[in-house]
């Protein structure tokens, strides 16, 4: 029920103490948006909460900047191999960990939006952290569209 769901959302909004206690409730509502085929505003939150979370990112990429990222992202993978990513360091640090769950929810929201140098210059930031601070489990969905 999507009333009730937005009442929870409403009275976790008003008690959080922080922005961390709200990021549950940011993925849930974002999550809900998307469902329901409101990726324009899903788009805004997101970004939005990146921002929040310390990661500017832009949806208006040209095909000269995509391709630099991802030639620099390459450049940054080039002989890794699948056992060190798998073996390799773990992120630990939390804020980065809902910086990649953002990260992969726009990627949900720029795909049907037909953004491909937006969702490739996310993935490609999906890799890049992944590299510089370790893997996790949210790591792979940027691995995977950076990879397609």
């Amino acid at each position: 029920d999507i009333g009730l769901m937005q009442s929870y959302l409403k009275m976790l909004f008003e008690n959080a103490k922080c922005f961390e206690d709200r990021l549950h409730g940011y993925l849930v509502m974002i999550q809900s948006m998307i469902s329901v085929q409101k990726q324009g505003d899903a788009m805004k939150k997101i970004i939005f909460i990146l921002e929040e979370l310390g990661e500017s990112i832009s949806i208006d990429v040209n095909h000269k900047d995509a391709y630099e990222e991802v030639a620099s992202t390459k450049s940054l993978l080039d002989g890794r191999s699948v056992e060190d990513v798998i073996n390799g360091k773990r992120m630990t640090d939390k804020k980065l960990r809902w910086t990649l769950k953002f990260l992969n929810l726009l990627c949900h929201v720029l795909y049907p939006a037909s953004k491909p140098q937006a969702l490739c210059m996310t993935a490609c930031r999906v890799v890049k952290l992944s590299v510089e601070h370790g893997f996790c489990s949210d790591s792979a969905e940027g691995l995977q569209i950076y990879g397609f």
